[in-house]
């Protein structure tokens, strides 16, 4: 197994992530906070907390809705772009999402995107559930949006290429003991890098028991970014609807 320890701490960082995932816009992100707000209709004066809020997209487009929104993110880079963003009612600070964060602060938690399952251990994934878990006020509410491996596995592309700007990423997909491992290898003129991500395997029964050793109660599950009620076997999605009671 190849080493991939704290992988996000320096793929994150790089201009190949960005343009590998550039699809992912302002546009796409506004259409999910404007259905999320309308699904949960939080109260005005809400406190939300974007983590990881990357780059900030997700903050920015619901703090435009009205909310005062915090993001935080273990990138240094991600946020010093972030920063750039800033207004009143809308800030960014760098935060590893394992770490405590101020008790019962936040109406409203996100985590987008399949920023969960990074950590080597569950234990990792237990501390950064009960640090928003303590971080939410009574009767809060956290979103966590993840790959639906039901259909994901099934589906593994285990190796394509794509083009972007001229660059070329060759991107390899396997298991690995209870991971799905991506390696990435970027090739820019005569250099080339590689990079790697790891999610760990979660389904449905390892999050119920997730979220019930976090003190969690699950409301919903949605199955894709409309929001439409999740499927095992078709949605691309697992949106967790949480509430703290």
């Amino acid at each position: 197994m190849e080493n991939t320890q704290d992988w996000y701490q320096s793929w994150f960082d790089t201009p190949h992530y960005s343009l590998l995932y550039r699809k992912h816009d302002d546009e796409e992100a506004g259409k999910l906070m404007e259905a999320l707000v309308k699904k949960l209709d939080p109260p005005k004066d809400a406190f939300i907390l974007d983590l990881p809020c990357g780059e900030g997209r997700h903050a920015v487009q619901i703090h435009k809705l009205g909310f005062q929104v915090q993001g935080m993110d273990l990138s240094k880079t991600l946020i010093d772009r972030a920063k750039l963003k800033e207004t009143e009612g809308l800030s960014f600070k760098v935060h590893d999402m394992r770490r405590a964060i101020p008790k019962e602060t936040f109406d409203l938690v996100l985590n987008l995107y399949t920023s969960f399952g990074y950590f080597k251990t569950e234990t990792e994934d237990l501390k950064m559930l009960n640090s928003i878990h303590a971080g939410l006020k009574k009767g809060g509410t956290m979103v966590l949006d993840f790959l639906n491996m039901n259909k994901v596995l099934p589906n593994l592309v285990e190796f394509e290429v794509r083009i972007i700007n001229g660059i070329r990423y060759d991107i390899r997909r396997k298991l690995e003991n209870n991971f799905l491992f991506k390696r990435i290898t970027v090739s820019e003129k005569i250099k080339s890098f590689n990079y790697f991500e790891r999610i760990r395997i979660l389904g449905q029964i390892e999050f119920a028991d997730l979220f019930k050793k976090s003190g969690f109660k699950l409301k919903e599950i949605l199955g894709s970014y409309e929001l439409d009620t999740f499927n095992p076997g078709e949605s691309d999605r697992m949106i967790f609807i949480l509430k703290k009671e």
